[in-house]
Parts: structure tokens; sequence; C-alpha cells
């Protein structure tokens, strides 16, 4: 998985931490983008929620991944 490449100072039992912090980051990041520029998703309302449903829904299956990711040292 690209997600997998080696991060000093990162053990490999921190692999969900790290893919939730990046997760949330991004989805906030994105929550601001939907809320203050929603041009850039599309001119139609319905259009825009399915992205961010879609979005959404990648970020769970991102850190659901992330738990299986996770091992110990």
């Amino acid at each position: 998985v690209v997600a997998r490449f080696p991060v000093p100072h990162v053990r490999g039992d921190q692999t969900a931490v790290g893919i939730a912090l990046v997760t949330a980051t991004a989805l906030l990041l994105d929550g601001a983008a939907h809320a203050w520029f929603p041009v850039i998703y599309g001119s139609d309302p319905a259009l825009i929620v399915k992205g961010a449903a879609l979005i959404f829904w990648a970020a769970g299956v991102a850190v659901f991944l992330g738990f299986f990711m996770d091992r110990a040292d």
C-alpha cells in the first residue's frame, strides 16, 4: 500500500494513529472548502452533497484500514 512507507520516528504500532490524524486533517480542510468555496465541487447542490458523502465514506475506509495496517514491533 502506498501509505505504508517508512517514516522516521514512527513505530509500526502507531500507523492507525497517524492515518487517523492525517484523515482528520484532510476532512477539516475539505469541510472548510465545502463551506467557503462550494463552487469548486460543482454547481448542483445534490451533487455536492453526494461528493461530501463519498469523501466521508473514503475517510472512514482509510481509518478502518489503518487499524489493519497497525502492527506491533
